[in-house]
């Protein structure tokens, strides 16, 4: 650090000031042996110029480098004056030296070289009074420049993270999203940040990263129990925990983030490999959960969207209800997207499940055994069920397209149409056959047998 960046123009411009009515006179020397104040018309300012210009051994030059070397004060003769070195420290180094001389009686003065025995006690008084004043001023401005200048730089760094959690918010999907979070972290302090997405299968996959520099390798996936429960940040620091859930042990130590939102509890997982100090922990918390509210933004925008989809497709719909609600189910399938969705009734004769409307093809095979009338939620399908009529229970039945599973987000969307859905097919019920006709014959009332609706979908034929 070079002595005249961290000591004030204010402090500066004092001591010159004081310099023609000291009874000593100083100098300010810094690293380099370059004299940092301006040359005066002090009776003495030229003597000591010289003397700390002398290069021969043990001369002043010498005693002025071995003081900033050592961080040693010293005192000596050298000609006409007696001098002082006190060396002005920042932090533990010496990076300048203040200079103090007085002028040596006359009978000393001549012919004593600096070792000479003299009577200089009163003399080395008033100069350490003087130097040891100003050095305690200089560093004591350097500290306070250190400290101004750590304030600034937080103040700075405050409003580099607002900035960026503001720019946060103007992302337009997941994907910018978390490509913004992770490149953050590289600059902030070279973290190696991942997000991962919990799947429906009950394990977190790697969804976003940069590459990994040498020692922060982490894992593609892990099982998502080994966080089950915790909501707050965790610090893994043992290397038996990071093997366990795939970390290289040269990553010194991992921070976790939970991504959650009121919407998708666990959904994502923020991991920053690297040691995270409380400031950055602090700044790494915020962000977490400024990304959690937007992860929560753009559900909602995308619920809304599949809800105007379906909205829309009541227009111009066809007259006949499994008709009108293949039309729907088919925008839910372009939007979700699904492979298949079906919305199915029992049949109040038989017990047995049939379609009222149905469009696309089941990719995978069904999830596990017959559904009891509950909501059933696996990566390749997601059964919600629908409350039209208490005698006839109804499901939308949604199966994933192939290479595509459901996420976390998929399995909100779906419910949310499935609730719009709901409310559709009841109130469709209600309000054409005032609640009077049973729903099964509601259904079936207005299809003719045999004859395929317009998406070449099958209609109930019971």
């Amino acid at each position: 650090m070079k002595l005249p960046m961290v000591v004030s123009a204010a402090t500066w411009d004092l001591i010159e000031r004081l310099r023609p009515d000291l009874d000593v006179f100083v100098d300010v020397y810094d690293a380099t042996l370059a004299p940092l104040l301006p040359d005066s018309t002090h009776a003495e300012a030229a003597a000591l110029r010289q003397a700390m210009d002398d290069r021969r051994p043990d001369a002043g030059r010498e005693r002025l480098a071995s003081s900033l070397r050592s961080g040693r004060h010293g005192l000596f003769s050298a000609g006409p004056l007696r001098i002082g070195l006190f060396p002005i420290r920042y932090q533990r180094d010496a990076i300048g030296v203040l200079v103090a001389a007085t002028p040596l009686p006359p009978d000393e003065a001549r012919g004593a070289s600096s070792d000479a025995p003299a009577d200089t006690d009163v003399l080395d008084r008033r100069i350490e009074r003087i130097g040891w004043t100003l050095r305690a001023t200089l560093e004591a401005d350097i500290a306070l420049w250190d400290k101004l200048d750590r304030a600034e730089h937080r103040a700075r760094w405050a409003d580099g993270v607002l900035r960026f959690l503001a720019y946060l918010h103007t992302c337009g999907s997941d994907a910018e999203l978390f490509a913004a979070v992770v490149q953050a972290a590289a600059v902030w302090g070279d973290f190696d940040a991942r997000i991962y997405r919990r799947t429906l299968c009950g394990r977190y996959a790697l969804d976003t990263g940069l590459p990994a520099p040498p020692g922060f390798e982490g894992p593609e996936t892990f099982d998502a129990s080994l966080l089950e429960g915790r909501t707050s940040p965790t610090r893994v620091t043992s290397i038996a925990e990071m093997e366990q859930m795939g970390w290289r042990v040269g990553a010194g130590e991992v921070t976790l983030l939970p991504l959650g939102t009121a919407l998708q509890p666990s959904a994502w997982l923020l991991a920053v490999a690297g040691h995270a100090d409380d400031r950055m922990l602090a700044a790494f918390e915020m962000l977490a959960r400024t990304v959690a509210v937007r992860l929560d933004e753009l559900l909602l925008t995308r619920c809304d969207r599949v809800l105007d989809r379906l909205r829309e497709g009541l227009a111009g719909s066809p007259a006949t209800v499994p008709a009108t609600a293949a039309t729907l189910l088919r925008e839910l399938a372009a939007t979700l997207p699904a492979g298949q969705v079906r919305v199915l009734a029992t049949d109040p004769a038989t017990g047995e499940r049939r379609p009222i409307a149905s469009v696309g093809v089941a990719l995978f095979a069904g999830g596990g055994g017959p559904l009891a009338g509950g909501r059933l939620i696996t990566a390749e399908r997601l059964v919600f069920p629908l409350v039209v009529d208490d005698t006839m229970p109804v499901l939308l039945d949604l199966n994933a397209p192939l290479g595509r599973p459901f996420s976390v987000a998929d399995a909100v969307v779906a419910e949310r149409a499935a609730g719009w859905f709901e409310a559709w097919l009841a109130g469709a019920w209600r309000g054409l056959a005032g609640a009077q006709v049973p729903f099964a014959e509601f259904v079936t009332s207005d299809v003719r047998l045999g004859v395929e609706s317009p998406d070449r979908t099958a209609a109930n034929t019971w």
